[in-house]
């Protein structure tokens, strides 16, 4: 097989034959593969692709991660106890609001029942009143009677 040579064009991949003569194009030549290609071409010095080296200490990062989980381990043992004396609170609060709301609604109808005793009460003493002027004014008990009717 002859010589190949990257000829000095505007494409570095054109590779011709030494013996084509200068005019020959890069369409005229033989197709070129892939391996012919990387043979010719400089490759790059050193690897891109290094194994980074491992020198952590997997007992120190063990530790750590076992100081980590005992430290959430007794937080979340706080927040849990924290929680369960919050809903004891909560339940006394709620019986306590119930009751307060029983007393209230008693003393509501204590209220009503007050009212309305007041209201007749007021009722019977304006009546009474009434009867006083009526009789006072000389009609009698009958003809009293035939009014309220």
């Amino acid at each position: 097989m002859p010589p190949k040579v990257i000829s000095g064009g505007d494409n570095p991949y054109d590779i011709h034959d030494a013996k084509l003569s200068s005019s020959a194009t890069a369409h005229e030549s033989s197709s070129v593969t892939a391996h012919e290609i990387s043979n010719t071409m400089p490759r790059t010095k050193g690897s891109k692709n290094k194994p980074k080296t491992v020198t952590a200490d997997f007992a120190t990062q063990i530790a750590e991660k076992q100081s980590a989980k005992e430290a959430l381990t007794a937080e979340i043992t706080s927040i849990t106890a924290n929680i369960d004396t919050l809903k004891a609170d909560l339940k006394e609060k709620k019986t306590a609001l119930k009751k307060a709301e029983k007393e209230m609604a008693s003393l509501e109808a204590k209220k009503a029942k007050a009212d309305a005793k007041a209201t007749e009460e007021a009722k019977k003493t304006e009546a009474e009143a009434v009867l006083k002027k009526l009789l006072a004014s000389g009609m009698s008990a009958d003809e009293i009677l035939e009014k309220l009717k």
